[in-house]
């Protein structure tokens, strides 16, 4: 939970088919942050600045039962099924994690033939790859870094009392608006700082 608070790009790792494991995951985070942000409204705080919003979820599905991606996404059907998968009538844990985060689907193909080899694939060069495999991880890579351009920027004068703020409220289901306050005005100065600095440096040329 601690983590999803500060991430704004979340990858889930399925083999084969789609889990749903993950909703009851989601659920718990999901209410933490309706905690905090009802906390954070209520204290007059900006909860858009210390919230993560439209978190990026990647179904990452590996060695899929019908790989039919072109080029390292993710096939039609595919994308189908996963519409399918967050989709469930009745199901209102599915429902609210369609609908609070954005969702994409990315095939990966099994990485080598030889089941006797898995063990030493993070020594393997590329070449000794399958080639699919390479090309979908090279691509996976670059479709995360793309999302991550419209993340949340976070300035490292706040994330010690951010962290705080958070513990609390996962360990005693309670907010401090003391906390957010001291987590908020660490966060603002450190944006002023660095906004400082950047001046300064080009100032100086």
């Amino acid at each position: 939970s601690l983590a999803l608070l500060f991430s704004s790009s979340v990858l889930l790792n399925n083999v084969k088919v789609l889990n749903d494991q993950f909703f009851g995951f989601f659920s718990e985070q999901q209410q933490i942050a309706r905690m905090l942000k009802r906390g954070l409204i209520d204290a007059g705080l900006p909860e858009e600045q210390m919230l993560s919003r439209n978190l990026q979820i990647t179904w990452v599905v590996q060695q899929p039962v019908h790989y039919g991606a072109q080029g390292g996404s993710a096939s039609k059907r595919s994308r189908e099924q996963l519409d399918e998968f967050l989709t469930v009538k009745g199901d209102e844990a599915r429902s609210r994690v369609r609908s609070d985060y954005r969702h994409d689907i990315f095939e990966v193909p099994v990485a080598i033939m030889d089941e006797r080899l898995f063990r030493q694939l993070d020594k393997m060069p590329d070449d000794r790859l399958n080639p699919d495999y390479v090309d979908s991880a090279k691509r996976l890579r670059e479709a995360i870094l793309s999302h991550l351009k419209t993340a949340r920027p976070l300035q490292s004068a706040g994330l010690g009392e951010q962290l705080r703020m958070y513990v609390q409220v996962v360990r005693t289901e309670q907010f401090s608006g003391a906390l957010a306050r001291e987590a908020f005005e660490a966060t603002e100065l450190g944006a002023l700082c660095g906004n400082y600095s950047k001046a300064m440096a080009e100032l100086a040329g």
